[in-house]
């Protein structure tokens, strides 16, 4: 993945799994983390712990059908606390180091976890389904 990036001129992106099978960055344990910059590879291990993070059982993050899913995205956008507002916000921290808003993922854990605490995330989402439903309108007509 890293390598097809870089062939496709990616300046920078950040590939990742969790040492529990996930295909994210993961609260469970650690994971690995490749980051391409400027055509130079390193890797290194994420440990949330390092992140001020607790570690988790899976179970913790299972979610369920899409309203089930909808649901718990909207509470932690409304402020509710516990593992899956911990996972989004270390997957969202990846996204704003990618964004170059943060130099790291603790610096980007702490973006995020603003954006969250000050509601500019649950308006971002709110725009987008306005957005996308008045795109849809759009398009049905």
């Amino acid at each position: 993945m890293v390598g097809a990036l870089a062939e496709l001129g990616t300046t920078h992106a950040l590939v990742f799994y969790g040492h529990d099978g996930l295909d994210e960055l993961t609260t469970t344990t650690s994971s690995t983390v490749l980051e391409l910059r400027n055509g130079d590879v390193r890797s290194f291990d994420v440990d949330p712990t390092d992140l001020g993070l607790p570690t988790v059982d899976l179970g913790a993050l299972a979610g369920g059908d899409a309203a089930d899913n909808a649901d718990i995205v909207r509470r932690f956008l409304g402020g509710e606390r516990g593992p899956v507002r911990d996972l989004a916000l270390l997957n969202a921290a990846a996204a704003i180091v990618v964004a170059g808003v943060a130099d790291g993922l603790a610096e980007g854990l702490d973006r995020a976890r603003h954006s969250v605490d000050d509601g500019s995330a649950a308006d971002a989402l709110e725009s987008f389904i306005r957005t996308s439903g008045e795109q849809q309108s759009s398009d049905a007509a």
